[in-house]
């Protein structure tokens, strides 16, 4: 059993889901009570089940209402009251690293993402999967909102791609990380992924998914879902205007500052595009 477990945990340090996963069914199959008691186990098939709902929704676009659409960017809505998501896409002359640079930099994100307070990374429980808390702006007479996210950056080859999901923490502890009791109100995210796909060279197409529940029981969600659906305009938007501004920004000398941390990014990258 130890050595399931050795490398199980070896392989999830190492960012190798897909691996791990195959690990964890022959853990089941051999101690399946230990292997149900295990958090790493039951976090990485979380992870593993999301990637895949993220991935098939991403590869689907039937049923899907156009909101918006501009030269660059087309906004979309999918279902009503709590299965309403939200979707956008959006293509760029740019390579995947500057908007993975720009997305590692999470404590600089409320600089350019105007519903954005601040954000902290409270724990990593891997080099690439981060915990973090968002904290959000709202508009008056709303109270404040936070967020609790687990990020998990998945290189997906064969579609030359790199899927980073999201998902909501609503729990005290997460792999030994203490997660933050919240001083105002604490938002789910019940979906949430963001797929970077290298098309050609110098072009990327960026989708972002997302169903989030931002507990406003007493606003109509109607209005929730306007805002939601034209917010995520104006966010894909900003995402392009700063990649647009990377060379010679203050993202360009983070990356120089931590060469380690952006050499592995940039070497995963090279092996599937």
């Amino acid at each position: 059993m130890e050595r399931y477990i050795s490398e199980i945990h070896s392989l999830f340090q190492q960012e190798r889901l897909k691996d791990s996963g195959v690990v964890v069914k022959r853990f089941e199959d051999d101690f399946p009570e230990e292997a149900k008691e295990n958090e790493l186990v039951r976090i990485i098939k979380q992870d593993l089940s999301l990637a895949d709902q993220c991935l098939q929704l991403l590869s689907d676009m039937d049923d899907w209402t156009l909101v918006k659409q501009s030269e660059d960017i087309a906004t979309f809505t999918k279902g009503s009251s709590d299965d309403f998501m939200v979707r956008a896409e959006m293509t760029m002359k740019h390579s995947i690293f500057p908007i993975l640079a720009l997305f590692s930099e999470c404590e600089l994100l409320s600089e350019w993402v105007p519903i954005l307070e601040d954000a902290k990374v409270i724990g990593s429980p891997s080099k690439f999967n981060r915990i973090i808390q968002y904290f959000l702006k709202m508009p008056w007479p709303i109270d404040k909102r936070d967020a609790v996210i687990s990020t998990v950056g998945i290189p997906i080859p064969e579609n030359r791609s790199i899927l980073i999901t999201l998902k909501s923490i609503n729990e005290n502890n997460y792999l030994s990380i203490p997660i933050p009791e919240t001083e105002s109100i604490r938002i789910d995210i019940n979906l949430g992924c963001l797929n970077i796909h290298q098309i050609e060279d110098n072009e990327i197409q960026v989708s972002l998914v997302a169903r989030v529940d931002v507990k406003l029981a007493l606003i109509p969600s109607a209005v929730v879902n306007y805002a939601a659906k034209h917010g995520v305009f104006f966010f894909m938007n900003a995402v392009k205007e700063m990649c647009d501004e990377y060379p010679g920004s203050k993202y360009e000398e983070l990356v120089r500052s931590k060469p380690e941390y952006y050499e592995e990014i940039k070497r995963r990258i090279s092996s599937f595009i």
